[in-house]
């Protein structure tokens, strides 16, 4: 039955154990103001306006204390809760038990015991004024707690919310409006902590922090993301609206932000970031807002004003705000009608302003209560300022008086700050200033202790008002304690319980504990982007507020990004005028990864600490424990899908016309955040999570817009060698294995799109001089699995249509196969690509011929002729009749090659299935370079051909050995060509630099390096001027450069243009009639889209082979006809070959393939067939170069078989041998 209104009761709290079995601290409360509903936890019917100890809290250890208008809750490091004040609507969190007429008997139990009768006894409306234990707690230790008007929040170390009091607006957070508890409850919707389905409204999160204004709350989880629930009258929920919510929601806009600290007024509420940003939202009638106007918003909106001010602190009082940086400089805001604000004015405010009247203190601690604030400072003395009608400001000393009197000696208001009198000359550990009244912490240290004023992170008490620091700097130690004390006891060491603690998110210490904090660190965009910022990044200059806009209508006052891509993008915004003209996915892309386009984007730096980044990472591996990767692996996972479905809400907000959700405004976090998860050594592993987490990365990736991928891709090209490749490139290279090796048609999808971020960092790569090899960005699995003769199909369909240009990147389209990125291919797929080619342009041309063969009436036996290049030369006249047979056929080139010898006019025996096309290159080519011969000249340093720009010859000649060098690769033939690269980079149509020079010319291009380096005066040191001087045939010539050049001299200012033109005359202008013959002649026969795919030093290799010759690989693949594997024959063989000279190996690998080279992909490549030539002998061993088989008799010793062996291949010469 509940009492009358006018039936007074008494609140009788259940037993407790008595406070002399509870072991006393050194900790003191004072309290003073208004008291008339007991919320000073002192006996009192109207005011106190001095400090005044609380004794009923004498001998408890309180850590942390909030209050509201009418009541004050504590909390002491044993995890109790102790509540006092109004109890209207329970929010005592006790259950009243009976009633008690004036002069009734009152029950006492050991709590209670000295309490007197008077003190016992409460008003008719239900208050006590002696703080009492929440008994319904005892079950968890509480680590954090807030008051609102007439509810109560407390967090559990478990991470639980629990509510009690009013709630008429959903402020309970229980579900349901209307109903008040006077017990707490746990809320239903903490029950599964870190879960991995992403970031849910209130659902599988650790809560650490709560903070409660009139009717609404603001709790912060471990892993920075803020919920809001109860009234949402002003937009105070940051929700986008004005509704209620009677279950925490995500504040979904500051996700990405990292949030380390919330505070709530009565209507607004304001939020502080890791990097030091504050965002506020709700009501902003008085300008609390601090956005200078006074208008509310209801989604949170950044305080542009305090950009740069690194704010390490903030407090919301009933309509003003409080923020303190971190060189100790107080700033206020908003309602200024009773002095609040300490500005000197009862004006209200709307922009954040600096107290002049502290401005010679450091400010250790702002607390803001309704109408009133406190400040702490390093003297250890506490100012006030506000409303001082109900003696909440304590200027006033015992004996009465003050400097601004009302009635009673108290201060009716102060406009400026004013210390506080009568606290005692004790370190204060932290303030807390309640609805009118005012309550201080202090410590009393032990003889020679020393105990540092006010609230650190590190210290418990007063941990509750100060930011979180979730940082990784404690992670290291942590993971070297953990795995240090691995194995050999579950205890935590000191070292490990500093490095928990300096979390100041209190997670269980030891293993547990680490496990703890990488799941908050990993699974926290903001926390991990923030946490390893750069110092610069962490805290922006003020000017970089002035900056360009992020995106279309986007200010820096809307952005909520994490701080650590914060100078990032204002670098982008000044490198480009706009940022999105940089960024905007809709920008024209013009080729994919060109020089140019990474040009632009060289000045745009992340400012992550990647070497922490990767120290981190390291350290947390070097643990070895299974619960510790998998911690780490399912963080990481958990925030990818977090961030996907973050990015499908901007998308939809960007939709309904809020351009601060636009994906251009995302970049400023989510950039620097992807750069962190690409170095996340678990990526790409052979493990279920390794899968997942490049699966979600990759999907993150793509939905960047094309240039803020080419951004992120030079940001990881840029790492150090270790990081890029071991890091960045291989997992993905992993990853896309793994796919191919289930099946390259089936993952085909998933495959391409991790292909297009391999093709940009293959471009940034390539940018930046190729710091990791391009061998890195070939995929043997892919190479191995992938339908190559489909991916050319399709490639060739491209070509012919309009989509034979492509862009990666979102709006872009994407590659569709293989060919369109060459650089995954390995050398020997693009061979077979290659040679497939030829395979079908063979068949296509004699089937063309053979048709036109019959339609001219040749009989059918003549056909067969006429489907060949069939070839007839004399070995003494090889150059001429092929000079004659070749150039004079270009229709014929790619027909299928037959060549036959002519010795003493009369054919050599041998069916050319090859071999005899290898012999005939072979020699033709040895002709052709011969120094005598003056086509070529022999460079001695470098020990290369180059072309004779005085040669006699005609351009037909050049022409030859173009056709000469795409025959062989149109046919599968590896010749003893030695140009230096830059005659295959020409041939791909690439311009030379002086890099080729000097792998040419070494000499020459030394000189002109040296004249680019010279400091001096250049013009009369080196006394050039723009022409060039050449011998033709004995005589000096000259040629100009430019126009008129032997007059122009060469200086410090013009010396840039004279080594270009320089070089373009050495490589290409010299030699350009020569050249351009022999182009023309490659071309002829090598003409087809297959060449594309080859870089300049893999068109050399297919060219000349490699080589390297490794005969253990030719062993490893041998097969053998009439022996076995371990046949003494074989094994005579093997030991001879291994025991020979290279030279002795060249030679043989001619005798038996028709090459001394070895083929694209090396010997390994090659299938060697040893087939039995008969019973012992004195034959010498014989070959059959068209099909690699080497005839090798059953010798009767090891000493023969080296013998005749040795014999063979060094007078191979002549098909006739064979």
């Amino acid at each position: 039955m509940q009492p009358g209104p006018a039936t007074p009761f008494v609140y009788k709290p259940p037993p407790t154990p008595s406070l002399n079995n509870i072991k006393r601290t050194s900790v003191l409360v004072y309290a003073w103001g208004r008291g008339d509903m007991g919320q000073l936890g002192i006996s009192s019917d109207t005011f106190i306006s001095v400090p005044t100890k609380v004794e009923q809290l004498q001998g408890k250890d309180i850590v942390h204390v909030a209050s509201s208008a009418f009541n004050s809750i504590f909390l002491t490091d044993d995890g109790e809760v102790y509540t006092c004040g109004s109890n209207d609507s329970g929010q005592l969190g006790v259950k009243l038990i009976h009633q008690l007429k004036e002069d009734a008997p009152t029950a006492r139990d050991d709590n209670h015991a000295a309490m007197s009768d008077a003190e016992l006894k409460t008003s008719s409306w239900g208050f006590t004024s002696v703080p009492v234990r929440v008994m319904a707690l005892d079950l968890y230790k509480i680590q954090h707690a807030s008051s609102g008007q007439t509810h109560m929040l407390v967090v559990t170390e478990q991470g639980q919310l629990a509510s009690w009091g009013a709630s008429e607006f959903g402020q309970l957070g229980q579900g349901g409006e209307g109903l008040s508890h006077h017990q707490p409850r746990i809320l239903k919707t903490c029950n599964n902590i870190h879960s991995s389905k992403g970031p849910q409204a209130g659902d599988h999160v650790r809560y650490i922090r709560s903070s409660s204004g009139a009717c609404h709350n603001a709790v912060l989880d471990s892993y920075g993301h803020l919920h809001t629930f109860g009234q949402g009258t002003f937009g105070a929920l940051g929700q986008g609206d004005e509704d209620n919510r009677d279950t925490p929601c995500l504040v979904k806009q500051l996700w990405p932000v990292g949030i380390t600290m919330v505070t709530c007024g009565e209507n607004h509420t304001c939020a502080l970031s890791l990097d030091g940003r504050v965002f506020t939202w709700g009501r902003g009638k008085y300008g609390q807002l601090g956005h200078g106007d006074f208008g509310s918003r209801s989604c949170p909106e950044l305080v542009k004003a305090l950009l740069g001010s690194s704010i390490i602190q903030i407090a919301c009082g009933g309509d003003h705000t409080l923020a303190v940086s971190n060189e100790g400089v107080l700033y206020s805001w908003g309602r200024g009608t009773w002095g609040q604000c300490g500005n000197g004015t009862l004006d209200n405010t709307c922009r954040p302003g600096r107290v002049q009247g502290l401005i010679d203190y450091r400010v250790l601690q702002a607390s803001a209560g309704l109408r009133h604030s406190l400040v702490l400072t390093s003297t250890n003395d506490v100012y006030s300022f506000g409303d001082g009608e109900q003696g909440q400001l304590g200027t006033t000393t015992r004996g009465g008086g003050s400097t601004t009197a009302a009635a009673g000696g108290v201060v009716s208001c102060q406009s400026t700050p004013a210390k506080v009198l009568g606290l005692p000359t004790l370190p204060i550990l932290f303030i807390v200033a309640g609805g009118d009244h005012s309550l201080v912490v202090l410590g009393e240290p032990a003889p020679g202790q020393r105990i540092p004023i006010g609230p650190e992170s590190a210290r418990i008490h007063g941990r509750g008002v100060v930011p979180v620091q979730p940082l990784p700097s404690g992670l290291i130690e942590l993971c070297a304690a953990c795995a240090s004390s691995v194995g050999a006891t579950e205890s935590t060491s000191s070292a490990t319980a500093s490095a928990v603690s300096s979390t100041n998110t209190m997670p269980p210490a030891g293993l547990p504990g680490l496990v703890s904090c990488i799941e908050d660190l990993f699974s926290s965009p903001g926390y991990l982007s923030s946490g390893f910022a750069l110092p610069e990044a962490q805290n922006p200059p003020a000017s970089a507020a002035a900056a360009a806009p992020i995106s279309g209508g986007a200010t820096p006052s809307s952005s909520v990004a994490a701080g650590a891509g914060f100078a990032a993008a204002r670098s982008l915004a000044a490198a480009s005028g706009t940022a999105s003209n940089i960024l905007s996915s809709s920008a024209t892309v013009v080729g994919h990864g060109t020089a140019a386009e990474f040009s632009s984007l060289m000045s745009i730096t992340h400012n992550i600490d990647t070497q922490a980044v990767q120290s981190v990472y390291q350290a947390i591996l070097k643990v070895y424990q299974t619960e510790v990767v998998s911690a780490l692996g399912s963080s990481c996972l958990r925030l990818l899908q977090g961030i996907e479905q973050h990015l499908k809400w901007s998308a939809l907000r960007a939709a309904e016309g809020n351009t601060a959700m636009s994906m251009t405004a995302q970049l400023e976090w989510l950039l620097p955040l992807l750069l962190i998860l690409f170095l996340n050594p678990l990526n790409g592993e052979h493990l279920p999570v390794g899968t997942s987490l490049m699966t979600h990365l990759v999907d993150v990736y793509l939905t960047l817009p094309s240039r803020a991928q080419q951004l992120l891709a030079l940001w990881l090209s840029r790492l150090p060698i270790e990081q890029f490749g071991g890091r960045v490139v291989r997992p993905l290279q992993r990853y896309l294995s793994g796919l191919a090796s289930q099946g390259f048609t089936s993952r085909r999808g998933k495959i391409m799109r991790g292909v297009q971020i391999l093709d940009y960092l293959f471009d940034a790569n390539h940018y930046l001089g190729s710091p990791i090899p391009l061998s890195e960005f070939h995929n043997r699995t892919i190479s191995e699995t992938a339908n190559l003769k489909d991916e050319y199909l399709m490639f060739a369909e491209l070509k012919n249509s309009s989509r034979s240009n492509y862009a990666v990147g979102a709006g872009m389209e994407a590659p569709t196969c293989l060919c369109q990125v060459p650089f995954l291919l390995t050398p020997e797929a693009k061979s077979r690509i290659l040679q497939g080619e030829a395979t079908v342009q063979k068949h296509h041309v004699m089937q063309n011929s053979a048709m036109a063969a019959l339609m001219q009436g040749l009989h059918p036996a003549a056909i067969g002729s006429v489907a060949f290049l069939d070839i007839h030369v004399r070995r003494s006249h090889i150059l001429q009749d092929s000079l004659q047979q070749i150039v004079s056929r270009p229709q014929d080139l790619k027909k299928p090659l037959r060549v036959t010898f002519i010795s003493n006019g009369v054919p050599e025996e041998g069916l050319d299935e090859g071999g005899v096309s290898r012999e005939f290159f072979q020699l033709l080519v040895a002709e052709i370079f011969r120094p005598d011969y003056g086509m070529f000249i022999y460079n001695e340093e470098t020990r290369t051909f180059w072309f004779n720009a005085a040669s006699l010859e005609s351009t037909v000649e050049f022409q030859l050995v173009g056709i000469v060098m795409g025959l062989a690769i149109y046919n599968g033939i590896i010749l003893d060509v030695h140009f230096p690269l830059v005659v295959y980079k020409k041939l791909l149509g690439q311009h030379p630099t002086l890099a080729d020079l000097a792998e040419a010319q070494p000499s020459l291009a030394k000189g002109l390096q040296q004249l680019l380096d010279f400091e001096g005066d250049v013009e009369n040191t080196f006394c050039r001027t723009f022409d060039v001087e050449y011998e033709y045939y004995g005589v000096m010539k000259k040629q100009d450069l430019l126009p008129g050049g032997s007059n122009i001299p060469v200086t410090a200012l013009n010396r840039q243009e004279y080594v270009k033109l320089y070089t373009e005359w050495q490589l290409t202008s010299s030699i350009e009639k020569q050249f351009n013959a022999f182009a023309h002649g490659f071309h002829l026969v090598c003409g087809g889209l297959a060449l594309s795919l080859f870089r300049y030093d893999e068109l050399e290799l297919l060219v000349c082979g490699l080589p390297h010759l490794d005969f253990h690989e030719l062993e490893k693949n041998a097969k053998y006809e009439g022996y076995t594997r371990d046949s003494p024959t074989v094994n005579f063989f093997w030991q001879a070959v291994h025991s020979m000279t290279m030279e002795q190996k060249r030679k043989l690998l001619a005798f038996t393939t028709g090459c001394d080279r070895a083929p694209v992909g090396g010997l390994g490549q090659l299938t060697l067939i040893v087939q039995r030539g008969g019973p012992d002998t004195d034959r010498l061993p014989t070959s059959h170069t068209c099909f690699n088989t080497l005839l090798l008799p059953e010798y009767s010793s090891k000493e023969k078989l080296n013998e005749r062996l040795a014999l063979a291949i060094e007078n191979a010469q002549g098909f006739g041998l064979r």
